[in-house]
This record gives structure tokens, sequence and C-alpha cells, in this order.
């Protein structure tokens, strides 16, 4: 599935528009006073700005093109980004996916990741490594308190199948263009000690379906 676009929460939308738009160079849509959006591929990613904000960091991943998953590293590095590397290495393998990844923090110490999944194999005859090649965010960290009954509301509402199942601490659903990291609250996010909690996201997906709400409206679901 695609995700339309994605809204999530900030403390301060200057520095992460700074950071998204301006040190990563993903093309700016549209800025106003409390928030921005910017354009990742076939997603739009907004955020807004509030005071109640906890601090716990979001989960996104960025599908990237997989030739160039190499120039990642590089291109965070060079405008002082941080990587979060695992086990002394900033690219994590993950051979059960088909995949390898690029961890690291935004300006609000979200966990962000880049990730090329071969399965997903496109040609390119670019050489580096630019906002371009974000071609959409793949991944979406949504904790809750019970994953086999968030699982259950999501197929009442749209046509979503699970697509790897590791018990009750995670699931992941939809498919590789988009999937929902739904993990049990107090997780901690990988590759890091940081623990997850219940943020508020907004996504439009395309895909068949009803909107709906969880966690007490803190999650809103709509599709197309």
């Amino acid at each position: 599935m695609r995700f339309r676009k994605l809204h999530l929460l900030c403390n301060n939308a200057a520095s992460q528009q700074a950071f998204y738009a301006g040190l990563l160079g993903l093309p700016l849509v549209h800025s106003y006073e409390t928030g921005f959006c910017v354009q990742a591929g076939h997603t739009l990613l907004e955020f807004s700005q509030t005071r109640n904000l906890k601090d716990t960091p979001y989960h996104i991943a960025f599908n990237v093109t997989p030739q160039l998953l190499p120039d990642v590293v590089p291109f965070l590095s060079d405008k002082g980004v941080t990587l979060i590397p695992k086990d002394g290495a900033a690219v994590v393998d993950f051979p059960n996916w088909n995949a390898r990844s690029v961890y690291f923090y935004d300006a609000e110490q979200n966990i962000m990741e880049c990730i090329a999944r071969y399965n997903l194999q496109q040609d390119t005859h670019d050489t580096h490594f630019s906002a371009k090649h974000m071609l959409c965010v793949s991944e979406v960290g949504v904790p809750v308190d019970d994953t086999a009954a968030f699982i259950q509301t999501l197929q009442s509402h749209t046509t979503v199948d699970v697509w790897k199942d590791y018990g009750d601490q995670f699931k992941a659903a939809g498919d590789e263009e988009g999937l929902l990291i739904v993990v049990s609250k107090g997780r901690h996010w990988f590759p890091t000690n940081h623990p997850n909690s219940i943020l508020p996201i907004r996504l439009e997906i395309a895909q068949e379906g009803r909107l709906f709400h969880y966690n007490g409206h803190s999650y809103t679901f709509g599709f197309e």
C-alpha cells in the first residue's frame, strides 16, 4: 500500500523544517507559522508544532533507491546528521526482509531510517544519493496496547494483510511500499534504547477502506 500523506507533531517546526527541507533537501511544499510540509517521493510529510508533545520519538522509514544505499552514510555524515549504528555498523542488514538500512536522528531525535528493499529494485544512472532518491515514506511506527486487537480493527476497515508477524510484540502490516510497524507500547525502537509511546499520527493511505480512529483518536487512518 502507498502512504499519500503522513502528519506528525513536533516541538519546534522551524528546526524540523531546517532539517528536512534544508539539510536533507526534500522539496518544501508549503510552510506556515506552526508547521510545514515536504515531499518525500510520492508521500507528503507534514509536521505541526505543539507544546504538549512527549519527549519520546516517532519511528519513520523512507524507501530509497537500492543501488545508492552505500552513499546514504556519507550523504548524511557530510551534513552533520547523527547516525544510529548497530553493533558499530552504520548499515544494518535484514536478510529476512531482503533489505538494508541506515538509521539516523532528525532534529527532535525521532528514529528515522533509509531502507533499501531489494525486492523493489529500481534502475538508476545516478551515482550519488540525494533527496530525490527518497522514494516514499514506507514505514510508520504504531505503538499500541494490544497488537492483535489493532490488526483486527485495521482489517475490519480495510483489506490490509500482515506482512511479517513476530508475535505479540511486533507485527508489520501492509507491503514493502507501505508498512505499519505495529509494536507493543513501551518496546524500544530498534536499534536504540528509546522506548516508544503513543504519539498523534494522521495517515492517508492509497487503499480502499473506511476512516477509523484508534487509541482515543491519537491515531487517524484515512483511505482512498
